[in-house]
C-alpha cells in the first residue's frame, strides 16, 4: 500500500512475493527494503511505487523481520530468531550484510 497524501487515500502496490512483509525502512527518501517471509529482502529505488527482489539478499531459510537504516549506507536486519542480526556498511546494490550473533536474552 501506497500513499501519495499522507494517509488519506490508499492504493495497492504489486510486489513480486506472496509471502507477508513484516518490515519495512528508507535509507533515503527514495530508496526502501522490505523484510517478511519473501526469501530475502525487497527494495524500492522510487519511494515505494514499485519493488524488485534485491540482488544478494537470499539468506536461504532465514526469515528477516525487520529492517533500520541510519544513512543511506548504513543498516541492519533482523532474524527471526534472539541474536540474528545482519548489518552492512555498504549501501549500495547488491548488499552483502554479514551476520553478527549476540547472546540470547535470558527470561528470568
Amino acid at each position: 500500500m501506497k500513499s501519495d497524501d499522507y494517509g488519506k487515500s490508499w492504493r495497492k502496490i504489486p510486489v513480486p512475493v506472496t509471502g507477508r512483509i513484516t518490515g519495512m525502512a528508507f535509507a533515503s527518501p527514495s530508496r526502501g527494503f522490505a523484510t517478511g517471509a519473501v526469501n530475502g529482502f525487497l527494495e524500492t529505488l522510487d519511494g515505494g511505487g514499485s519493488w524488485k527482489k534485491a540482488p544478494g539478499s537470499k539468506f536461504g531459510s532465514t526469515f528477516l523481520t525487520d529492517c533500520y537504516f541510519f544513512d543511506p549506507d548504513t543498516g541492519f536486519f533482523v532474524g527471526p530468531n534472539y541474536g540474528i542480526l545482519y548489518r552492512t556498511e555498504n549501501g549500495p546494490t547488491p548488499l552483502f550484510p554479514a551476520p553478527i550473533r549476540l547472546p540470547s536474552p535470558s527470561i528470568s
